[in-house]
This record gives C-alpha cells, structure tokens and sequence, in this order.
C-alpha cells in the first residue's frame, strides 16, 4: 500500500547565509538549511519509530522509486555554532534520480455499436440536440438541392423551346427553299423541251438543205454531162 503523508527531513548544506543585525553580537554563524518536502504518494510502509529513515529512502534519498507528482527543496535558518563541524556533519548532496511515473492503461475495451440500432443523440450546452441539428442541416442541404434542380429544369425548358423555335424557323426556310427549287425544276425543264423542239426543227431544215444540195449537184453533173457529148458531135 502507499502512504499518503507528506514528510519534512532535514539536512545540512553548505550554503551561507548573512548574519542579521540582531545576531551578530552572539558569535554564531546562521546557516539555511534545506528542507525536502514530497508532497507525492512513496513506496513503502509508514512506521512511527523509523519514519523518517524509510521515508528518506523512498522519496529517492536511498531508493530509487518515488511515485510523487512534485518534490520541493526550501531553505530553513538555523543556529550553528561552529562552521568546520556544520561541514564535517552535513552528509553529501543526494544524486540525481530519474522519477519514473508509473500510470495504469486503462481496462475498458469500446464496445463496437452494432449497425442495426439507431445512434443516440446527447444534448448539447444550449438545449438543442444534435439530431435537430443535423435534421436542420438535412433540410437546408435538400432544399438547396432542390432549389437547384428546379433552375436547372428551368433552364433546360428555356432552352428546350428556344431550339424549338429555330427548328420551326429552319424548317419554314427549307419549305421556301423546297418551292424555289420546284419552281426552277419546272423552268429548267420548259426551256429544255423548247431547245429541244427548236434543235428538232434545225435538223430538219439541214436534211432538207442537204438533199437540195445533193440534187442540184446532180443536176450539174447531168449538165455538164450534155455539153460534152455536144461538143464531141461537133
């Protein structure tokens, strides 16, 4: 078990003090002395008879094991009368000790919360749960949502009718130019069946001017052949 008092041994140390002005007639020398206060919990029994002893050893003096959140060293005047013997008595200056703080890993083992039980909401400071919260925060982030799905649809309605409206208008255009084309089909081809009336009548009068030649020709040729057989009879 550990013992829960806080004790005050006291040692000698070789630091001098000034005189006050009321001692100095006494021919004393006036020295601090430190005093140890562990305001921890040591290891070991408490005994009455060898308190301080043990105490001295287990606060780190004579052993090395302390469990004390704190240990102090202050500074007490006291008379002595002789210096070389106050020296001489003092004990040496106590080593250096590390204070391990020991400190127990705690033993609860989280329970893992099974997924089909809903989680439980604590309140907070000002009165409102958290499941208010973020409820409120579900709304506000569906409404937004919404909010902006709407625009979107109307958006794409406006633009859905906008390219309407150009279909409608190309559509009325190719309709128009669907109708010149007609028309100029139609002119092409009247004028086509009037070349080709006139390209007919031309052939026609380059057969006839063709065999009037051929026959004129023959014509000559009889001619001519008269007139020699004249001019050989004479």
């Amino acid at each position: 078990m550990w013992a829960g008092r806080s004790v005050q041994p006291k040692f000698a140390r070789t630091e001098e003090t000034s005189s006050s002005p009321s001692r100095e007639g006494t021919g004393s020398n006036w020295y601090r002395v430190p005093t140890l206060f562990c305001t921890g919990r040591c290891s070991g029994s408490w005994d009455q008879g060898q308190g301080s002893a043990r105490h001295r050893n287990s606060c780190g003096l004579g052993h090395s094991r302390c469990f004390g959140s704190s240990c102090r060293i202050t500074t007490t005047p006291i008379l002595v009368k002789d210096k070389e013997r106050a020296a001489d008595s003092m004990p040496p200056p106590p080593a250096r000790k590390e204070i391990v703080l020991a400190l127990r890993a705690p033993s609860v083992v989280p329970v893992a919360q099974p997924k089909g039980r809903k989680r439980k909401f604590t309140k907070g400071g000002d009165g409102e749960s958290s499941q208010q919260g973020g409820s409120s925060i579900v709304s506000g982030l569906r409404g937004k949502f919404m909010s902006l799905i709407d625009g979107m649809m109307s958006e794409c309605g406006s633009e859905a009718s906008r390219l309407a409206g150009e279909l409608s208008e190309m559509q009325g255009r190719w309709s128009e130019t669907e109708a010149m084309l007609t028309a100029v089909n139609e002119s092409h081809s009247v004028k086509v069946s009037k070349l080709e009336v006139e390209i007919g009548e031309l052939e026609r009068d380059l057969g006839k001017t063709a065999s009037s030649q051929l026959k004129e020709k023959k014509a000559r040729k009889a001619k001519s052949s008269e007139v020699r057989q004249l001019q050989c009879q004479i």
